[in-house]
């Protein structure tokens, strides 16, 4: 069959819910946001685990840092308040420019954060680069390194953060106290949300496996999300809510739009913010196989594309880790 495995379904399990009073639970839970019908019968124990440990290093490998719209300057050298930021971790990267307001920046739209994806966390730092733009490339002027080990999980924080000039690339290597000279600090909000999200999609899509895992993920978000708002308006019960029929027939979003009647303009916009929900269900356009088939072909082409561009990647220019015996 010339198209993508489609999703049947997955399982919803809230864990903080369910061994709320018992740490032992048999129950029946509905398969939820794919194409199949039924439900599934688990037995869970829950055992606790006695470890005495700071919280920063008992958080998770996946994980997105989320930076507040606005960080502030201090102390640096003028010419830095009109370079743009570069902010990088190992798998994505997000920019923010100078602010109207004195010493700062922001990104371009002033009200969103900047999501930046991380995987093996412990590892891992999180840059900031002051960039000039410039007609061939933009330099690393000055920088600010913060080591995600030292951060707790979903605690925000405000920080103060040096500023360096030195080696860039060294600096991101290797956990130095000191990876250059001092010209002033950064004061940014941020908070590392634990485990994997919409920030990891285009890294997931590199890779089927990582790529079903998301899905999967953002499937249970959306039906969490729904679930919140039933309740709230009443349309189930919380009690009510693992016990129901599998969802895999058509569940509108309450927002009062379901049975009235639409216009062209406003079924299209229905129809976008629920694309991605009714395209995993067969549903939409996805209901017949052509477009199935188109997609499948995509994604062979852009896998094929990916290993051909793999087999010239070099690592050799990359910094070395310096270690001691």
């Amino acid at each position: 069959m010339d198209e993508d495995d489609p999703l049947l379904g997955m399982v919803h399990l809230p864990l903080y819910e369910i061994f709320k009073e018992r740490s032992q639970v048999t129950g029946t839970w509905p398969l939820a946001g794919g194409i199949g019908h039924g439900k599934v019968r688990l037995s869970m124990v829950w055992r606790s685990v006695q470890l005495q440990a700071p919280r920063n290093l008992l958080g998770w490998d996946f994980g997105t840092v989320e930076v507040k719209p606005l960080i502030t300057g201090h102390g640096l050298p003028g010419e830095l308040y009109g370079s743009k930021l570069k902010l990088r971790s190992n798998l994505s990267s997000g920019k923010m420019y100078a602010s109207k307001n004195e010493n700062s920046w922001q990104p371009k739209s002033e009200e969103e954060s900047v999501l930046l994806a991380v995987q093996k966390r412990y590892s891992t730092c999180v840059s900031i680069a002051f960039k000039h733009n410039r007609v061939f490339g933009d330099d690393v002027v000055a920088f600010s390194v913060l080591w995600l080990k030292d951060v707790p999980d979903e605690e925000e924080l405000e920080l103060e953060l040096p500023v360096w000039k030195g080696d860039f690339k060294r600096a991101c290597s290797n956990c130095l106290e000191a990876p250059g000279e001092k010209i002033g600090t950064l004061r940014v909000k941020l908070t590392y949300w634990a485990g994997l999200g919409m920030a990891h999609s285009a890294w997931a899509n590199k890779d089927q496996n990582l790529r079903d895992i998301v899905e999967v993920i953002n499937t249970a978000q959306e039906n969490q999300d729904l679930d919140k708002i039933e309740r709230k308006i009443g349309i189930v019960d919380a009690e009510q809510s693992s016990d129901t029929d599998s969802s895999d027939g058509e569940r509108d979003i309450p927002d009062g739009s379901a049975n009235q009647e639409q216009g062209p303009i406003d079924q299209i916009r229905d129809y976008k913010r629920r694309e991605k929900t009714l395209h995993r269900r067969h549903r939409g356009l996805m209901q017949w196989k052509i477009p199935r088939t188109a997609k499948w072909v995509k994604n062979k082409v852009e896998g094929l594309e990916k290993k051909v561009s793999g087999a010239f990647d070099r690592t050799t220019g990359q910094a070395g880790i310096e270690t001691e015996v």
